[in-house]
Parts: structure tokens; sequence; C-alpha cells
């Protein structure tokens, strides 16, 4: 499974890899002199190929490939047992569904950055995918914040929950094309694939019961607190520097008179406080957080300020980005 499979044929080259749970093809346009297939180290081909450029020829001769590029410029790889390689999955799709480049791309990049990334919880380390009441939703999370973006659709309700790494993946495949593609994702039983351009991934959906994130989601606030976007991450990358050394990049933020004020602290490195404007609606209040959360999803807009929607020191709170099919939810931390 370190191989990539190389199979030439009616001028169109078709590359594959696998490592039994995700499973790629991509096809390009070649010319083709003698159709054939090999399997070859992956790393080998990924690193000489990145650092090629123009016309490049590939034939085997032996137990050897060959790359020739230039006049008299010549490398080779062992060749492996390409009969042990297996075939690329052929899915007969039940529920399908298509989506522009640009809505996929707003899904996944607005929901990916906040599923763990600790494999110990796999269902976390997925995107929850739900078509309902004539919406996609794209549901992220890592139990200490949640984001979820909607969009409407004309399509049969369904729900899966797909691994973030595979779609974003697809995102990435999909904004390396400078016109405009189409994503399709199709649904088969515990598989899904994913389509875009000569471009297809399979993989198997995740297991379990992903929570019911529309009970996290506060539905009134005591305090509604506005700031300057790029002014709240400027300091926010500021302070933090004396509190990475603890697990949570804890600052602690205090609302009253118009006011954010922004403390942090570690152990043996000192402390920073600063404070900027801040149009209040509501009671004072003071609470913590991870600042990565905040400073993750600030990356996320480019609007000129964003919302903090609050009720108390321990109840979870919302960061309102002027996105109105958005929601960003994250779980305060408990100081003593």
């Amino acid at each position: 499974m370190s191989g990539i499979y190389i199979s030439a044929n009616n001028n169109e080259l078709i590359l594959r890899g696998s490592d039994l749970n995700i499973s790629i093809e991509t096809k390009i346009p070649v010319k083709v002199e003698e159709k054939g297939e090999v399997l070859i180290n992956a790393k080998i081909i990924s690193d000489l190929i990145g650092k090629l450029s123009g016309e490049v020829s590939v034939y085997e001769e032996g137990q050897e490939v060959f790359f020739k590029y230039g006049e008299n410029n010549i490398s080779n790889t062992p060749k492996m047992n390409v009969d042990d390689y297996p075939a690329f999955p052929n899915l007969e799709i039940k529920n399908k569904i298509e989506l522009t480049d640009n809505s996929f791309e707003n899904l996944v990049y607005m929901t990916e950055f906040s599923c763990a990334t600790d494999d110990t919880r796999p269902l976390f380390t997925g995107i929850l995918l739900e078509v309902k009441d004539g919406k996609i939703t794209f549901v992220g999370t890592n139990t200490h914040r949640l984001a979820i973006k909607s969009m409407n659709i004309q399509n049969e309700d369904l729900s899966c929950i797909i691994p973030s790494k595979v779609l974003n993946e697809i995102r990435n495949i999909a904004l390396s094309y400078s016109d405009p593609q189409s994503v399709t994702i199709g649904l088969l039983y515990n598989q899904v694939l994913l389509s875009v351009a000569d471009t297809k991934i399979v993989t198997r959906l995740l297991d379990g019961r992903f929570p019911d994130y529309r009970r996290v989601i506060p539905q009134t606030f005591t305090l509604n607190a506005k700031v300057n976007r790029q002014d709240l991450m400027t300091i926010l990358d500021r302070v933090v520097i004396f509190s990475r050394t603890n697990d949570h990049s804890t600052v602690r933020m205090n609302f009253a008179d118009n006011k954010l004020q922004i403390v942090a602290s570690g152990v043996d490195v000192g402390s920073a406080k600063e404070e900027i404007p801040c149009e209040m609606d509501g009671n004072e209040l003071k609470i913590a957080f991870n600042a990565a959360y905040i400073i993750d999803v600030l990356k996320h807009t480019n609007e000129e300020k964003i919302t903090f929607k609050l009720n108390s020191a321990l109840t979870p709170a919302m960061i309102d980005i002027g996105d109105n099919d958005y929601s960003y939810v994250i779980t305060p931390i408990r100081v003593l």
C-alpha cells in the first residue's frame, strides 16, 4: 500500500493510491506509446515529479521504471508487484448530492477547523452532513466548540458522518482548478464517493451517533458585545504568548463599561492585560475561553466586527460573524 498504481491506455493515465481506508483515483491526458500498468513507490515518484518541469517520459524495462526528462537525464526505481494492488471500489450510488465548488468549499472551510484531531475519538474527526427541510448542513465539533454551516438545496433527506480530512482533500482539489467545477457526494451504505472533475475518493463513513447539535445552541442571551475583529485578533495573538504554558491557551475576558479587557498569564512567564472598545447590550460579565478557538473563527471571516453572545461564565457562548447561515458555539473554561 506504499505504492502508486499507474495505468496507461487510450492516451489517458490513471493514477491510484490507497491505504485500504481511503482510495483515490485521478486521470490525466498523456501521449501513450504503449499501454501498460505498473506499481511504484509513492514517495519516490512524488518527490521526483515535484522537482521536474517540462516533458517527462515514463517507461519500464525489466523490473525497473525509468523517467526521462531533458536530453540525457534519466532516473529509475524498482517496480512493485502490481498484481497485489486492490481494484478501485466500484460503487453503485443510491443517494447523491451535487454542489458547486464554491458552495462545497464554503461548507467545508467553515466547519472543518472545529473537528477533533485526536483519533481516539474518531466520531468527532468527521463532519456531519445533513440534508433536511430543503437545507444542507455541515457540522464540525471537538465537543468544546461547534461550527455549523447551512445552505439551501433541493435534495432528498439524508444524514452521514464523513472524515473531515477527506472532505478537505476534495476541497483542495476543487480549488486547484481555474475554471468552475461541480463536486458530487454519493452514498452507498457505509461508504461515500466524492468526486470533482477526473478525481474520485472513496472512503468509509464514520460509525456512531452524532450528538444533537441543535440542543447546544443557546436561544437567548443576557449580553451582546460587539468588537472590532482585527483589533481583537491582534490582541489575542499578543497576549496568548503568556498563556501557552497551559493546556488551553486560556484568556480571561471582562466585559464592562463598553470595554473588553483581556488578560492572560502563565507560571514563570508573566502576564499581559489589554483592552479594546466594546459595544455592549446587556449585563457585565467575566468569562474565560481557549484563545485558539476564538482566533480560529476570526480567521474565517472578513467582517469588520463580530459579536459575542453570552449568558454566564459557565454556559456555552456564541460568536456571531454576521452570517445568518453560520453558527459558532464555544464552551467557556472554568477558572478557579
